[in-house]
């Protein structure tokens, strides 16, 4: 299901301010375990797309849901099955990071942006900082990249010519219950251009489980349009 929330009067994560996506994400939480209570605590079965300004938010996901106090709830069906072969225009918001290299064993890097992590590589060669390519020259190369790494094993080519990779945030917000302390910093860029379907099974998945890391702070929902 395709649903489209847009906010009422009532819902406090749209008052006094840009929305935060940690709280829109606890908001549909809410609203989903609510009508749907046997759902378990860590299963999250859809994804959301913040739109821009007060317009609300598009969620993809298994189960239709209803209006309450809070959101008003528009459902359209729709199955992300398409035939190998077919070319679609998308735009997806994600979070296009990559993992640092640590020196200690079985021990994780820190998990960078694409632009640190360029920036870092071309400092440790010994890249004086005025000549480093800009932040959106990085974004636009290292971003193609990394969107191309992933679409084989999501069932899709990209047509990389007609990529755009552009809107590099990195916004902290307010973690846990509203009022709370701690942050996290959400790092997201927008991608857009064509696809080509290759492994149709596959890029149903993919759509339906979404693309890279922060998916519960609206990444890595694709938005598809017919070419």
């Amino acid at each position: 299901m395709l649903l489209k929330a847009t906010p009422t009067d009532c819902n406090p994560s749209y008052q006094g301010g840009s929305p935060n996506p940690y709280h829109i994400h606890q908001d549909i939480w809410g609203l989903v375990s609510r009508q749907y209570p046997d759902l378990e605590g860590g299963e999250r079965p859809y994804l959301f797309h913040l739109l821009p300004g007060y317009q609300g938010v598009l969620i993809l996901s298994e189960r239709p849901l209803v209006s309450d106090r809070y959101w008003h709830i528009e459902n359209k069906d729709f199955d992300p099955m398409f035939a190998a072969g077919t070319r679609l225009g998308f735009m997806l918001r994600a979070s296009p990071c990559r993992s640092e290299h640590s020196s200690k064993p079985g021990v994780r890097g820190r998990r960078l942006s694409i632009v640190q992590h360029t920036r870092g590589k071309l400092a440790r060669k010994g890249v004086a900082e005025k000549d480093m390519p800009s932040a959106d020259e990085i974004l636009q190369a290292e971003g193609v990249e990394w969107l191309t790494d992933r679409a084989l094993k999501m069932g899709f080519t990209v047509d990389t010519e007609s990529i755009s990779v552009g809107n590099f945030t990195q916004q902290k917000v307010a973690k846990g219950k509203k009022g709370s302390k701690g942050h996290v910093v959400v790092t997201s860029a927008e991608f857009q251009g064509f696809l080509t379907v290759q492994r149709p099974r596959v890029f149903h998945k993919a759509v339906m489980s979404g693309i890279g890391p922060q998916k519960g702070l609206g990444c890595g929902m694709m938005l598809l349009r017919a070419a």
